[in-house]
């Protein structure tokens, strides 16, 4: 059994914008913009690309990033005006996101009907999916066209996360156990100490991507009949699977999608129910927990 934590404090204060914020900041600090060699071995720059307009457009990116799909896009249609936004614009983006902005999918910073087609990549989860929708219905023209990949449960990025997530998790009860305790070996003590930021870095960076496939679909269908509602016509939703490429294996990678905007404006008929975020600041372990025990059978 996978060990979850959480804890509705916690929760709070991730909803919060400036929390957002603070996380993508740090996330794109360290990460860098996602080079597009990466995105064509994913196969996400060619899916994309072959359902966007092919001469002028203007189309919208919901989650840009550092901008590195949209910079691999620009090269295949120079002709495309694109614009985008995201909750936090790193400051290592591409030159070619100059027409973006910070702002959430929640809100979009555009007029009704402005686009002739959107695309968006692993971000939708992260959002408040009804919203998110809702709005991307408005901005977009009648009969434009969207291109999704979404994350989707018990895939193989999801399942990976989860198990560092939760090694971390484990490893930091213990280790702060060890350090309220009290270490007399100086070499000890800072092997420890560093042991904790070690995991406390793989916990703090997990825990939104967990949460966020947590709140994903479970398959293609379920994605179909959710969009559905909110007034688009999908046209092909099916598993993802990146394809080999160099060094890397084929990987379930969640859902793509693509869809075209109908006249009649949707409504969700059944109100999804986000799970709470994963626990960013764990406490000690108990004096009483066995550490393998408590790996192999959880809570």
């Amino acid at each position: 059994m996978r060990i979850a934590y959480s804890m509705k404090e916690v929760g709070k204060k991730q909803g919060e914008m400036g929390k957002k914020q603070e996380y993508w900041r740090e996330y794109w600090k360290y990460q860098g913009r996602q080079s597009s060699v990466a995105l064509e071995g994913a196969g996400i720059v060619d899916f994309v690309h072959q359902h966007l307009p092919k001469g002028p457009a203007k189309v919208l990116e919901i989650g840009t990033g550092a901008g590195g799909l949209a910079e691999a896009l620009k090269k295949k249609n120079r002709k495309m005006d694109l614009h985008g936004i995201d909750i936090h614009l790193p400051e290592n983006r591409t030159k070619l996101t100059d027409n973006y902005a910070q702002a959430t999918g929640e809100k979009l910073p555009f007029k009704d009907g402005s686009f002739d087609a959107a695309y968006s990549t692993f971000t939708l989860e992260y959002t408040n999916m009804e919203e998110t929708v809702k709005e991307l219905w408005r901005v977009l023209k009648p009969g434009a066209k969207v291109a999704l990949i979404l994350h989707r449960k018990n895939s193989d990025i999801g399942n990976k996360m989860e198990h560092e997530y939760n090694k971390a998790a484990l490893q930091l009860k213990f280790r702060h156990r060890e350090l309220a305790h009290g270490i007399a070996d100086e070499k000890r003590l800072q092997e420890v100490e560093s042991s904790i930021m070690s995991y406390q870095n793989t916990v703090s960076d997990n825990a939104p991507l967990i949460t966020a496939i947590k709140r994903a679909f479970e398959n293609p269908d379920e994605a179909k009949e959710f969009f559905e509602d909110y007034g688009f016509k999908v046209e092909h939703a099916q598993l993802y699977t990146s394809p080999p490429h160099g060094h890397w294996v084929e990987s379930r990678m969640g859902i793509s999608m693509v869809m075209t905007k109908t006249p009649k404006k949707g409504a969700r008929k059944k109100k999804a129910h986000p799970p709470e975020p994963l626990e960013t600041e764990i406490a000690p372990a108990d004096e009483k927990e066995n550490e393998m025990d408590y790996y192999l059978h959880g809570d």
